[in-house]
């Protein structure tokens, strides 16, 4: 009786100390209760490895002196709500240039500090008030991976200019604009178009010789914005990312051709094979120069993850850095990077798991193979998904049933055989 009364207790106990901290979450973190209640916003997160590949002359990595890096930008859907650094060792300081809507942030090292090997820049993104979620899908001819390869500063830019002015395709130009001229119906924005749909051919002579003296074999919108800022026409290059409903981690950047006319700028969609305000992506940078750049080593690696956000109360607090408003802040997961967060989402689940299988074991009586299988299972599943992961489930039991069957006919011992 005794042991029954302790065992209620701490039940009771354990059970006010879940429901206050879910009490919580509901109210002063507003976390959306329904799974269809979620906030228009995501948690972006920029990750730059600083010792990624040593050099091979000295066993120690080359730490970069300094770091160039283009910051995200409000655009007509988007805006950016919060943002934060973490740049231990280094300090921060941000760049403008005038007449250039580019957003940069420079990392010097600082001399007197260990620096840390990461840099982290987050920054909470939300939809803007009154625009509708998008369903458009990311167009294949203006997805770009990531750009790993980091170069000095300038050292690229100055090469292609360098090559442009000694070997500058005239004539190419000249007639690719001039069958772009007879296509179109006379306007800038029609000629543009025309030019884009040029540019496609890669088979087309004139376009390899432009895409050789460019270096930029695989960009069709730098080609084109190439082309039409030889003829006079303003032209640019949009690079950003698709903000989708679920997590993507080391997502790829897209770029897409921006042409003005009278005063405003216009992209052009592939998909629709016209031009509109870009509404689309969350525009990070315009030109066709790098993310990143580093001076002082070319060891220096960048991966940007994003991850739709429904717990807008806790994540405000984290990024404005108000932890200390709240004791529970400083020891939040929130504050951790995005991969480490997932890693751990994980790990929590294996008790709460086990929490299930006890009650469906013990209270209900539910045969379970073991407490941590049903676990292991559970754990697979979420990651292939349901419909791909019970197919799955079933081919590797059918294959571990015949294989079991062919080694029952060897006599092995009982350890050889359970891990075969």
């Amino acid at each position: 009786m005794k042991r029954t009364v302790h065992a209620l207790l701490l039940a009771l106990f354990l059970g006010a100390i879940g429901s206050g901290i879910f009490v919580h979450k509901l109210t002063a973190a507003d976390v959306p209760f329904l799974p269809n209640r979620n906030f228009n916003s995501w948690y972006v997160e920029a990750k730059i490895a600083l010792n990624s590949q040593p050099s091979i002359l000295s066993e120690s990595a080359e730490v970069p002196t300094s770091i160039e890096l283009h910051l995200p930008q409000d655009s007509q859907r988007y805006e950016i709500s919060q943002e934060n650094f973490i740049n231990e060792g280094f300090e921060h300081t941000f760049k403008s240039q005038p007449n250039d809507s580019n957003r940069k942030v420079v990392f010097t090292k600082q001399d007197n500090y260990d620096s840390s090997e990461y840099i982290f820049y987050r920054a909470n993104i939300k939809r803007k008030p009154g625009v509708e979620p998008g369903q458009e899908e990311i167009p294949l001819s203006g997805r770009r991976l990531v750009d790993k390869q980091i170069v000095r500063f300038g050292e690229n830019i100055e090469r292609v200019t360098e090559n442009l002015s000694e070997n500058l395709p005239a004539s190419e130009i000249k007639s690719l604009l001039q069958e772009a001229q007879d296509k179109s119906d006379g306007t800038r924005l029609s000629v543009a178009q025309q030019i884009y749909q040029l540019a496609l051919n890669i088979e087309d002579i004139r376009v390899k010789s432009i895409r050789r003296n460019v270096r930029k074999p695989d960009s069709t919108v730098q080609i084109a914005a190439f082309i039409l800022d030889r003829a006079g026409v303003p032209a640019r290059v949009g690079n950003g990312i698709f903000l989708r409903a679920d997590e993507v981690y080391s997502t790829d950047f897209v770029e897409w051709l921006e042409v003005k006319d009278g005063g405003n700028w216009f992209t052009y969609d592939p998909l629709n094979q016209d031009f509109g305000l870009q509404d689309r992506y969350l525009t990070w940078w315009y030109g066709g120069d790098r993310i990143l750049q580093a001076q002082g080593a070319n060891n220096v690696d960048l991966s940007v993850v994003v991850q739709p956000n429904t717990n807008n109360g806790i994540t405000g607090q984290v990024l404005g850095d108000s932890s200390a408003a709240s004791p529970f802040l400083a020891y939040s997961f929130l504050g951790l990077p995005l991969a480490t967060q997932r890693v751990l989402q994980i790990l929590v689940l294996i008790p709460i798991g086990a929490l299930i299988v006890s009650v469906l074991h013990q209270m209900i009586g539910f045969n379970t193979f073991g407490t941590f299988t049903p676990i292991l299972i559970s754990l697979a599943f979420r990651q292939t998904g349901i419909f791909v992961g019970i197919p799955l489930f079933i081919l590797i039991v059918i294959i571990g049933l015949l294989f079991r069957g062919y080694l029952n006919k060897l006599q092995l011992l009982i350890v050889p055989r359970l891990a075969a």
